[in-house]
């Protein structure tokens, strides 16, 4: 047996009313048409449980309407059901023809005269222009849902943000993971400007607070810093010849993060803040359509907007500086690039964290 698909429409009394389909497009451009042409409130297509569709955007999480239109869908589907034949077989005379119960619509007379002649009035619509023809939700796969979230975990904690913070962002985005996952599932973007998307859209509206790091003892035992201290009293000591007392030789810059979220930060006005924008996304492999700009209002007057590029520090292997998780391998040539093209900087500000030099290359 096919799958039906039940139009349930909200109208503005109150009420609901049902439509029985046997194709999704259909379905769709019914519940489309009386929310955009004959102003009913909002419309949903039900198939097996599950909401297909819905109109406007966002009426599938009003928990009051979805609990009463599953009802009028299981209504739907159980009159659709035929009724069981009987065991034992009757003789030809005897036999008579199976009733079924006919579906609700048919016998509510205002239900029936809603959904007359809607087919025909929505595709008259539809060719004049006046709305735009449906389109179904690609069906998000799994893998797909999986690498956004697994996205989204790695960038919260790179932010220092806890488990339930995690947890929050991703249940408050989880609309935006599952359309960006129908459409890498179309090819229409991807996997790369997905993760990007995702990873803009959380940026501006999860709050980071770092975590004040637990204190803990020097590994070496039975050291007195008093006593080794004995003699140098009044004198400025440097980190360096403490740790060397102390008997731990290992390098400083090993303790510091790894990442520094804010370790450029651009400040632009309306009039150049599109300029800047193409020549990152130039910087990052991207072309300004393709990639969502991150800007947020700027914090210092004289400027409109301003964005942070997360800076990652030299190692063996990458021994200069590397920004946007190391997709621009030298910010010091997009930061060029951008003062080349903007001179004015009462029209674009660029900040690097104070102590970096982002030419400096790592010797050891």
């Amino acid at each position: 047996m096919s799958d039906i698909y039940h139009v349930v429409v909200l109208k503005t009394d109150g009420s609901l009313v049902r439509s029985d389909k046997e194709k999704e497009s259909s379905a769709i451009k019914s519940a489309k048409m009386y929310v955009t042409v004959r102003g009913e409130p909002a419309a949903v297509v039900i198939t097996n449980g599950r909401v297909a569709f819905a109109v406007p955007e966002g009426a599938e999480n009003d928990a009051d309407f979805m609990k009463s239109a599953l009802e009028k869908a299981r209504e739907g589907d159980a009159s659709a059901k035929p009724t069981p034949t009987p065991a034992k077989s009757k003789s030809k005379s005897q036999r008579k023809p199976a009733a079924q119960t006919p579906p609700a619509i048919e016998s509510n007379p205002d239900t029936k005269e809603l959904f007359a002649g809607i087919a025909q009035e929505y595709n008259a619509t539809v060719k004049k222009g006046k709305i735009a023809a449906p389109v179904s939700k690609p069906k998000p796969g799994q893998c797909s849902i999986e690498i956004l979230e697994s996205a989204c975990t790695g960038f919260l904690l790179s932010r220092n943000a806890t488990p339930e913070l995690i947890q929050r962002v991703k249940d408050k985005n989880r609309g935006e993971i599952e359309v960006l996952a129908g459409k890498m599932a179309t090819k229409s973007i991807t996997q790369d400007e997905a993760v990007q998307q995702i990873i803009s859209t959380i940026r501006g509206i999860a709050p980071m607070t770092p975590q004040n790091p637990k204190e803990t003892q020097p590994a070496a035992p039975g050291i007195n810093l008093s006593k080794v201290l004995r003699g140098h009293t009044g004198a400025i000591m440097k980190p360096s010849r403490i740790r060397e007392d102390l008997g731990l030789a290992d390098d400083l810059e090993e303790l510091l993060p790894t990442t520094l979220p804010d370790g450029i930060v651009i400040r632009t006005t309306k009039s150049t803040d599109e300029g800047v924008h193409g020549i990152i996304a130039f910087a990052m492999g991207y072309t300004p359509a393709s990639l969502i700009n991150p800007h947020k209002p700027s914090t210092m007057e004289g400027y409109d907007y301003q964005r942070s590029i997360p800076l990652t520090r030299p190692d063996v292997k990458h021994p200069t500086w590397r920004a946007m998780g190391e997709r621009i391998q030298l910010p010091s040539t997009l930061i060029k690039r951008i003062q080349d093209q903007f001179p004015d900087t009462t029209q674009v500000r660029i900040e690097v964290a104070q102590g970096i030099d982002l030419d400096a290359i790592k010797t050891k």
